[in-house]
């Protein structure tokens, strides 16, 4: 039984049993094993861990942020790929891996100071609680030893630790972005790290940084307000001019899933939808689907009589909808937008058609990942724009290199795309003429309805503009930007990276365009 323990134990907690008391090796290290494994029972724990995975994985898998970390690991005098090897050659040994992500905390620390995707993982509690396992490991791993100088030392090595990061030489270059990171993230050596602060704290500070104060109340006339609705989604059947510039795809390879949706896809759709949804005209929320399995049943019976006539009931084409401001102490219209809520029962619908719509486009790569990220599942699409135009602008500057950038972000883009737009581009990415015509036919005759807090406005027919809350219209909206996207695209190059990969020029998260080229004219 000592001998399989032993085994099991990590190289570093291995040792011979002692002559005088042969099971007291044989307890220490069942006790460190249990310390151990009842650290990652802790919920707290494990996500921390996670996050520090999460964070590796991210250099892992992106050669731009990979050589960027690499940068500041030489501006604070720390080797070059420290973290990953650290991490990959003990990625089965938590211990290990909270000990590397403490040491090499400022690297991270600095970057995520630049690239807003770390910086959840890099706060007090967490770092305070990755201190405090690496300490009460290393208890344990010394008191296996059963030797007490080599104890003080391991102990004394643990305070090494905190008194390098307490005293890291920064190069000028590092010492501002340094002190942001302090005043951002209250980072502090980890000597500190055992002070309390509290989960209210961080959050009133992540509110004030990134969240935007939104307030105000409509006070224009119901008059205006109905003319305002009318004009921004009249003009039915706009006719679209030809335009020779527009992509034209190669028939798929792999074709669109047309038959009917079983049950286990309705099933799955209202288990992943929350609960807390409000629920629209109808007046049923998904918890009423939630909790009522033959209920399901009885609406997937009638999503299949939907789908086999391709025509949607007419009581789903109908929205409520309610005013949300867009900045503080918002009053005038223009300063709102709206926010539909729909059906229960047509969303989940919907949901199923966005689901084979998704899967048919990424499937026949008509759908560019690295140029459009919106509505593409499993794609962190702001994190990863941000971070490659950053690196891209960083590289300009440090090769003296030209580059242009411009961001562009349309008007009440949603509000104006034409609805023959939408249809031309599901006729050009080669969608089935069954499910083009159940989609339009969602659209046709549908209305909208606004209310604020002191009245209820006309019914208004959506002719043009897609609906917000509508489970498909914003996958219809990312379909058709795509398109737009990826015609732009040939008459321009984009930069050339420092590894060599030529960016592609546009880059788009719904309709949020950042252009990058090596000159003004071609960013024109």
């Amino acid at each position: 039984m000592s001998a399989v323990l032993l085994e099991a134990q990590p190289p570093w907690r291995r040792q011979p049993a002692s002559s005088q008391w042969p099971e007291r090796p044989l307890l220490l290290m069942s006790l460190a094993l249990v310390v151990h494994e009842g650290l990652l029972s802790q919920r707290s724990v494990a996500d921390a861990v996670a996050v520090g995975r999460r964070i590796v994985g991210h250099f892992k898998h992106s050669d731009l942020a990979y050589s960027r970390l690499e940068d500041i690991q030489l501006q604070i005098n720390q080797p070059t790929k420290r973290l990953q090897q650290d991490v990959q050659t003990c990625w089965n040994s938590t211990f290990y891996m909270i000990q590397s992500l403490i040491e090499q905390k400022r690297a991270l620390g600095i970057y995520a100071s630049e690239y807003s995707c770390l910086a959840s993982g890099l706060c007090w509690r967490r770092l305070r609680l990755f201190w405090k396992c690496v300490f009460l490991e290393h208890q344990h791993c010394c008191k296996c030893q059963g030797d007490a100088d080599e104890t003080d030392c391991r102990r004394g090595q643990s305070d090494e630790i905190a008194n390098e990061q307490a005293s890291v030489a920064l190069t000028p270059a590092a010492v501002g972005v340094t002190a942001q990171l302090e005043t951002y993230l209250g980072e502090a050596p980890v000597a500190q790290l055992g002070e309390v602060c509290s989960y209210s704290t961080e959050n009133t500070r992540a509110q004030k940084l990134l969240g935007e104060k939104r307030s105000g109340h409509l006070t224009c006339p119901e008059e205006d307000i109905n003319r305002y609705l009318s004009n921004t989604y009249s003009v039915r059947d706009q006719d679209l001019s030809h335009c020779a510039a527009l992509i034209c795809p190669p028939e798929p390879s792999i074709l669109f899933d047309t038959n009917e949706p079983t049950l286990k896809e309705v099933r799955e759709v209202i288990k992943s939808a929350r609960t807390a949804s409000a629920p629209g005209p109808s007046g049923v929320p998904y918890k009423v689907f939630k909790n009522c399995p033959r209920l399901v049943e009885r609406i997937w019976k009638i999503y299949r009589v939907i789908w086999k006539k391709g025509k949607v009931p007419q009581q789903w084409r109908y929205a409520a909808g309610v005013w949300i401001p867009k900045e503080e102490n918002a009053s005038n219209i223009e300063q709102f937008r709206t926010i539909s809520l729909l059906s229960v029962e047509c969303k989940t619908f919907l949901k199923i058609v966005v689901n084979c719509l998704t899967g048919f486009l990424l499937k026949n790569t008509y759908i560019d990942t690295s140029v459009q990220k919106g509505e593409v599942p499993g794609i962190p699409g702001c994190i990863k724009h941000t971070g490659v135009v950053t690196q891209l602008i960083r590289e300009a500057q440090e090769s003296k290199g030209d580059l242009a950038v411009l961001w562009l972000d349309l008007a009440n883009a949603y509000g104006s795309i034409p609805h023959k737009l939408v249809e031309l581009a599901l006729s050009r990415y080669h969608v089935p003429e069954k499910m083009r015509n159940l989609i339009l036919d969602y659209y046709n005759n549908f209305s909208l309805r606004v209310s604020s807090r002191t009245s209820t406005f006309e019914w208004h027919c959506l002719e043009k503009g897609i609906i917000t809350g509508c489970t498909i219209s914003v996958s219809l909206f990312a379909l058709a930007m795509n398109m737009l996207v990826k015609s732009a695209e040939v008459k321009c190059r984009g930069p050339l990276s420092r590894s060599g990969n030529r960016q592609p020029p546009i880059r788009a998260f719904m309709d949020d365009l950042t252009v990058t080229t090596t000159s003004l004219p071609g960013c024109r």
